[in-house]
């Protein structure tokens, strides 16, 4: 709390009195607009606000973060999806053409895949520098690594995106290949009952992994796990969603765990501008705080965003279960997982 009331005192009195207790020049709260009035605070009403400010700002640009790592993998299943439509209406008498879209196809591929490498690492390091100079959750740049290492442990899909993305930016691109399938949908699926009454497209790319093995970017261990699964290649359809199933989780314990001290920061910024507007007895909604070195926006609405954000993107947890684009098909020389269930 900025004040602390005792009994028998007007609250509205008393928050102006400590206010201005034990005051200094350097830091005070004034409405960021020409002829603003200022209110002096003291060093720690300076610092609790400054705290609050600080902790919602980064929890809003960890959650950024994560948002990009999810459009990116929405964008790699349109990508899917985008391909084979083409694939479905193109004339497939023409090689050219189809050796074009293919190529087309591939570069999207790669850059989706690559987008979503990055933007992992992106919540990776910046989150762990976010959380190194958090002084309100001293404990979180810790807790943020065991999630980090919960995920890295426990799903097959993270440790070799983790391995991919310094793959990718060091070795080789990582789409090594793909292929569209066409297959006849008959009544009841039912092949012998006659004509075909549809036709489906399913695209499937895939990571090399014997080349992705061979690089040095792949920690022995994996290489190891990797050659004893004995598969040729991964479905990266599989890779990506169960990746992201992964990357969800590590994301919505995050949530969980920021949530109180975003809540609790948003009412000390309320309590700011309560200070502020019972001392010049108005209505100010765009306040700052002023320190020697600076200034820090007090945007009322921020930490409302950044909790209406922490609930978007929650069915990213089915991610590997929902089929929107293409369904999974079991290959002998492809990893899925499915061989295992």
């Amino acid at each position: 709390m900025l004040s602390t009331r005792h009994a028998g005192e007007a609250s509205g009195d008393f928050i102006v009195k400590t206010a201005i207790t034990g005051s200094s020049e350097s830091y005070y709260l004034f409405e960021n607009k020409i002829g603003s009035k200022k209110l002096p605070i003291n060093k720690k009403q300076h610092e609790d606000i400054k705290d609050a400010i600080l902790t919602i700002k980064s929890a809003g640009e960890i959650e950024e973060l994560f948002q990009i790592f999810a459009t990116s993998f929405l964008r790699f299943e349109k990508d899917q999806l985008d391909t084979s439509l083409e694939f479905a209406y193109s004339q497939h008498s023409k090689v050219d053409y189809v050796t074009q879209l293919f190529k087309n196809a591939r570069q999207r591929f790669n850059v989706s895949l690559i987008t979503i490498l990055t933007s992992f690492q992106s919540y990776v390091d910046h989150s762990d520098r976010i959380f190194k100079h958090l002084k309100s959750l001293p404990e979180a740049q810790d807790y943020n690594k065991s999630l980090g290492n919960t995920a890295y442990d426990g799903h097959l899909s993270y440790r070799v995106c983790a391995a991919l993305r310094n793959y990718a930016q060091h070795h080789a691109l990582p789409l090594e290949g793909f292929a569209i399938d066409s297959t006849n949908i008959y009544p009841n699926d039912d092949i012998a009952a006659g004509k075909a009454v549809a036709r489906a497209y399913n695209t499937s790319p895939w990571l090399d992994v014997l080349k992705f093995s061979d690089s040095s970017k792949v920690k022995r261990k994996l290489k190891d796990e990797l050659a004893n699964l004995g598969y040729k290649q991964i479905d990266l359809k599989w890779l990506v969603r169960d990746f992201v199933v992964s990357m969800y989780n590590r994301h919505a314990a995050l949530r969980e765990y920021l949530k109180p001290t975003v809540e609790t920061s948003s009412a000390k910024i309320t309590e700011a501008y309560g200070l502020y507007n019972a001392k010049h007895k108005g209505d100010a909604s765009h306040l700052a705080l002023h320190e020697e070195d600076g200034i820090h926006h007090l945007k009322r609405g921020l930490a409302a965003q950044v909790l209406e954000d922490f609930n978007t993107y929650t069915l990213l947890k089915y991610a590997n279960k929902v089929h929107i684009t293409s369904q999974i098909k079991s290959e002998k020389s492809t990893y899925t997982d499915q061989q295992s269930t």
